[in-house]
């Protein structure tokens, strides 16, 4: 996966210890618009959906 170009002037770097390594997330210094705010929230639901799917397909196969 390539990243993405960033102007990091118009973002906060958060580092945070990761189980496998560093992870940096970029926070916007201006408030998100309604709609990036949905999009966000319809991802992490959508991950949610995903990992629920995940472990019950696997608790099946058991």
């Amino acid at each position: 996966m390539t990243k993405p170009e960033i102007n990091e002037d118009d973002y906060r770097v958060v580092e945070i210890e990761g189980k496998h390594g560093e992870i940096h997330l970029h926070i916007p210094k201006r408030e998100a618009t309604q709609e990036e705010k949905d999009d966000l929230y319809r991802t992490v639901a959508e991950v949610i959906v995903n990992i629920y799917k995940d472990e019950k397909k696997n608790n099946n196969k058991e």
